[in-house]
């Protein structure tokens, strides 16, 4: 669980006056409980989301989980009977995959042959035209050179894979199986050219050699006529099927991560620790009894105007340097290269900046660690984007809920847990507990968090995915690309090879400062006589009569929501936020 610094501070994380606002009265956290027919409970849930849509506010699914007992053999089935075929599904897929990549290597490795003999029949080729278009002497025999060399290496392979199978029982015919009559024959065959009868041959050796030779030349002629076709013909079928297979290979991968997704989102239970310790403290029987129990968390936030403050709301948004909104000259290199800003460095301005700050970087760890991924400057930004492109999407035209340009949240956690009962006589009820509704008072850089642990979620069924796939692996305890892991095996052959060393941090010298000293010796922090940061950090005055007002509000708008559509007797929807 992500923990997140809170002010008033409670807890390890702490934050300072004025750098932010975390807090829930004591007074707007309530367990609510609610039983009723079959579908009741489900209809009052999308009935509470759908509202709080049209009241403006975001609404996100943090995490979900679900059990099934069972003696309910028919949900069961249909939810972790489920689960289990499409892990059979993605276990036949794995297995396609790898099937696909041993056929691709077989492809490539008679690809890679067959390469090589085009690229010397291509050379050829390419002299022959140069030298029909090339005028000065010197160049022309350096083209003529590297043509010559092209047909020696094909010569070398005639000689190697061809002529030394021509040998007949008891009767050595082949150049390498007569080398010992004529010492020089294979050096003298490497010098022929088109000659195909003894008295054309020039070099200074016996008739008996010529008649050989040029009966080798005449036959390496004809081979060399037959085998550029061949090469030609099944280069290019080789080519047709490795691109073939390597489009099947990412087709396969495709096709099978939408069912790995559906596998990870029937998130089971009895999966986690503490998901089967509650089921072993419960007092269902899963054994005996036919029920079902699925859990979720909602987040839901939206920003509001205090009182005095923040009351104009914008239309426009301006640009500021993007070391002014919290990035690291490094984060800025990278959103540079990666193309989300541009040379100029600029980013649009949320309503506090900088909204990178502190109490962000503190978050970061905590949602790292929580969810095995890295957070990088492109998370940053997306969230930060997040964050504008709502706040945008209100200030046009036509909405009907907008949203104030102000760095002060309305947000509520909503944790529910549906049971269904399935009792002997055949009826079937529905029970909805909320356990335990709170509102909360939050800054701009805690929303900030809660959206970059969302995208951490997201990264992490991406991971989940692709490390099902290959794409990832896990070193160290932390999760790399292929890529990446390469670079640090090899980074000569992978990477640029540069070794990078660790800058050393410089230690910042605090100044002494007696009054400080002062306040230690009585157990005064100074920390709460002056602000840190650009939030409000008045609790007893502000905050209190200002802020938690209209988060008590929204609590009790949601209560009373809630309340009407179970039909709680005395119950009525008021309309507050």
């Amino acid at each position: 669980m992500v923990e997140y610094p809170t002010y008033p501070p409670a807890g390890k994380l702490k934050m300072f006056p004025g750098e932010g606002i975390n807090s829930n009265p004591f007074d707007q956290d309530e367990l609510l409980n609610y039983t009723s027919s079959l579908g009741g409970c489900t209809g009052v849930y999308y009935g509470l989301m759908f509202q709080l849509g049209k009241w403006g506010f975001e609404r996100v699914k943090i995490n979900e989980s679900i059990f099934v007992s069972q003696i309910n053999k028919g949900y069961y089935d249909l939810v972790l009977g489920e689960k289990e075929r499409l892990a059979q599904q993605i276990k036949t897929g794995l297995a396609s995959i790898s099937q696909a990549y041993a056929d691709l290597e077989l492809i490539l490795h008679d690809l890679r042959k067959y390469r090589q003999y085009v690229e010397i029949f291509n050379k050829i080729k390419e002299a022959e035209e140069k030298l029909k278009k090339e005028k000065d002497e010197k160049k022309r025999a350096d083209i003529e050179k590297d043509r010559i060399a092209a047909i020696q290496t094909l010569r070398s392979i005639f000689i190697d894979q061809v002529d030394v199978h021509t040998d007949l029982p008891n009767t050595p015919i082949a150049l390498r199986s007569i080398v010992s009559r004529w010492p020089t024959i294979i050096s003298d065959f490497m010098k022929l050219n088109e000659e195909t009868r003894p008295e054309d041959i020039k070099l200074d050796v016996s008739f008996a050699e010529k008649v050989v030779l040029a009966t080798k030349n005449k036959l390496f002629l004809q081979w060399k006529k037959m085998f550029e076709e061949t090469v030609i013909d099944r280069y290019k079928r080789l080519k047709e099927l490795a691109i073939a297979r390597e489009n099947s290979v990412r087709e396969y991968k495709e096709m099978l991560k939408p069912t790995i997704a559906r596998y990870k989102m029937i998130n089971d239970m009895l999966s986690s620790p503490r998901g089967r310790a509650d089921m072993t403290r419960s007092f269902f029987r899963p054994e005996a009894q036919a029920f079902s129990i699925d859990s979720m968390t909602i987040w839901t936030w939206k920003p509001f105007a205090p009182e005095e403050k923040w009351k104009i709301s914008r239309e426009t948004f301006d640009k500021i340097p993007a070391y002014k909104a919290g990035f690291t000259e490094e984060e800025i290199e990278e959103l540079v290269a990666n193309g989300k800003i541009g040379n100029d460095r600029m980013v649009d301005a949320l309503p506090i900046e900088p909204s990178i700050d502190r109490i962000v970087r503190v978050i970061i760890p905590q949602i790292e660690k929580e969810y095995n991924v890295k957070i990088t400057a492109l998370d940053l930004f997306e969230a930060r984007k997040r964050l504008l492109d709502r706040y945008k999407a209100s200030s046009q035209a036509g909405v009907s809920v907008s949203w104030p340009f102000s760095p002060y949240f309305l947000f509520a956690e909503i944790p529910m847990q549906r049971t269904v009962l399935v009792l002997p006589n055949g009826a079937q009820i529905e029970d909805l507990t909320i356990e335990n509704l709170r509102t909360y008072v939050k800054t701009q850089n805690i929303i900030i968090g809660h959206i970059l642990e969302v995208i951490a979620k997201e990264k992490s069924l991406e991971n989940y995915i692709n490390s099902l796939m290959g794409e990832v692996g896990i070193d160290a305890g932390k999760i790399k690309s292929v890529e990446e892991m390469l670079k640090e095996e090899f980074s000569y052959v992978y990477g640029k090879g540069k070794i990078s060393g660790e800058k050393k941090k410089e230690e910042k010298k605090e100044i002494p400062n007696i009054f400080k000293k002062f306040l230690d010796y009585f157990g005064i922090d100074l920390m709460f006589f002056r602000a840190k940061g650009p939030y409000e950090f008045n609790v007893t005055y502000r905050i209190a009569k200002y802020y938690f007002k209209v988060s008590g509000q929204f609590f009790t708008q949601l209560k009373s929501y809630l309340n009407s559509a179970f039909q709680v007797p005395g119950a009525k929807v008021e309309v507050l936020v």
